[in-house]
C-alpha cells in the first residue's frame, strides 16, 4: 500500500501487453536523522516506505532480464538496477543514489567503509525499463527535503565534491588489487624460500651455534652414529637402531618437504615470474630415494 498509483492507472490495455512502466510519483531525498532519542518511552514505531523512487512496472509472462536505467537529463547514466523479472506488476527502488564506485570490496570488509554514491540533485530524471528488446521512458522528479532550505548552487557545490571523492576510489582499488597480487607474490618467494631454507637447517643444523648446532642436525647425528659405530667392534644396539630410524625417518619428511618446493612452489614461483618477465629459478629434478 505504499503506492497504489499502479492500481489506478491498470487498464485492460496494460494488462494484455507484454509490459508497461507505469508513471512515477515524485521522490524526496530526505535528510534522515535518528528519531528513537526523542520518541519517549515505549513508542510505538512502524516501517518507512522504501526510501527511495518507486519505480513500477507491469511484465505479462515471467521474463529472462530486467534493467531499470537512471538517466540525467544529459542522458548520463546515473544507475543500473536488476528489476523483478516474475509477470505481474513488480516494484523497483531507486534510492535516488548515483552508482557505487569501485572500493575494491571495502564495503564487505566493515560497515564503516561501505560505500554509497552521492544522492542526485533536485529535478527531473529519465527511467528507462528494458524488457527484452523493449524499452519504455517514463520522467521522475527528485525533490529536496522540505523542512530543509539548501540553495541549489550549495547542494551542487556539495555533490560535485562528493563526486570528486568517489572519482578516488577506482584509483584506490586499482592500487589495493595491484597490491595484493604482488604481495601474494611476495608470498609465493618467502614460502618458497623458507620452506628450502628450513629444510637445510634441520638437515644441516645452525653453523651459527658452532658445533652443537650442526651436531643435533640429521647429518650430525646421522654422522656421529656412523662414527661411533665404526669404532667399536659389536653389534649395533637397540637405542642406536632407534636413533638410527628416528634420523630416516626425519629425511624421509626433509626430502618430501623438499620435493614439495622444486615441484610445487618452485613452478609457481617461476611463473609469477614468467608474467612479470624476471628470469626463471631451476631447482633440479626431484629428490629419489
Amino acid at each position: 500500500m505504499d503506492d497504489i498509483s499502479p492500481l489506478e492507472q491498470l487498464s485492460e490495455e496494460i494488462l494484455y501487453s507484454p509490459a508497461y512502466l507505469f508513471d512515477i510519483r515524485p521522490a524526496t531525498v530526505f535528510n534522515l536523522f535518528s528519531h528513537k532519542g526523542n520518541l519517549g518511552h515505549k513508542v510505538f514505531v512502524a516501517p518507512n516506505p522504501p526510501f527511495g523512487a518507486m519505480i513500477s512496472y507491469f511484465i505479462r509472462e515471467d521474463a529472462k532480464d530486467i534493467r531499470i536505467i537512471i538517466k540525467d537529463a544529459e542522458g548520463h547514466i546515473l544507475r543500473e538496477l536488476k528489476g523483478a523479472k516474475e509477470a505481474g506488476i513488480n516494484m523497483g527502488i531507486w534510492n535516488m543514489r548515483y552508482s557505487v564506485t569501485d572500493t575494491g570490496g571495502a564495503e564487505q570488509q566493515s560497515r564503516y567503509f561501505r560505500a554509497s554514491g552521492p544522492f542526485a540533485l533536485p529535478g527531473e530524471y529519465q527511467v528507462v525499463l528494458n524488457v527484452g528488446d523493449q524499452e519504455m521512458v517514463k520522467s521522475v522528479r527528485i525533490e529536496g527535503d522540505p523542512r530543509v532550505e539548501v540553495a541549489f548552487d550549495e547542494r551542487k557545490k556539495k555533490q560535485d565534491t562528493l563526486l570528486r571523492i568517489h572519482s578516488h576510489f577506482p584509483l584506490i582499488a586499482a592500487v589495493q588489487r595491484r597490491s595484493g597480487k604482488i604481495s601474494k607474490e611476495i608470498s609465493v618467494v618467502k614460502r618458497a624460500l623458507k620452506n628450502a631454507a628450513d629444510v637445510r637447517k634441520i638437515l644441516l643444523g645452525d653453523r651459527s651455534l658452532g658445533w652443537r648446532g650442526m651436531a643435533y642436525s640429521v647429518r650430525g647425528r646421522l654422522f656421529m652414529l656412523s662414527r661411533s659405530l665404526s669404532g667399536f667392534t659389536g653389534a649395533p644396539s637397540e637405542r642406536q637402531i632407534l636413533q638410527l630410524d628416528r634420523a630416516s625417518t626425519e629425511l624421509n619428511d626433509l626430502i618430501q618437504r623438499m620435493n614439495r618446493v622444486i615441484e610445487e612452489e618452485i613452478p609457481e614461483l617461476n611463473r609469477l615470474l614468467n608474467e612479470n618477465n624476471v628470469p626463471h629459478l631451476f631447482a633440479g629434478e626431484p629428490i629419489k630415494k
